[in-house]
């Protein structure tokens, strides 16, 4: 089929038939309008690609030439203490203070609308 404009599905209007079970004869159309697909359309395609990437995760190999590590991190090693105790705690104490300067921005704030 081919779409002759871009609006093409925001036009359209699919009619379903259901039966009713106490009179069979009697059939009752509904409408489902494309606007209502537009908005399932979008989560669909997101769950299709993240189904896709999760997949493609999950059969992927390790390589064999890779080395992994195979034991508890080195502390006598500089370089280990520096990544994995020095960073993360600069980091933890740079957060702190930011937080806290947030809370005394607030607080001024509120005393200088309380002041007006």
């Amino acid at each position: 089929m081919a779409v002759s404009s871009p609006n093409y599905f925001q036009e359209q209007t699919i009619y379903f038939t259901d039966t009713i079970a106490d009179d069979p004869i009697k059939e009752y159309p509904y409408q489902i309008k494309m606007k209502a697909l537009e908005k399932i359309y979008p989560i669909a395609l997101l769950m299709f690609f993240f189904s896709i990437l999760t997949v493609f995760q999950s059969i992927a190999q390790t390589q064999r030439e890779i080395p992994k590590p195979r034991g508890p991190v080195d502390f006598s090693e500089t370089s280990n203490v520096v990544i994995f105790i020095v960073i993360p705690l600069i980091i933890f104490i740079l957060y702190l203070i930011w937080r806290k300067e947030i809370k005394k921005r607030i607080e001024k704030k509120e005393r200088e609308k309380k002041n007006e």
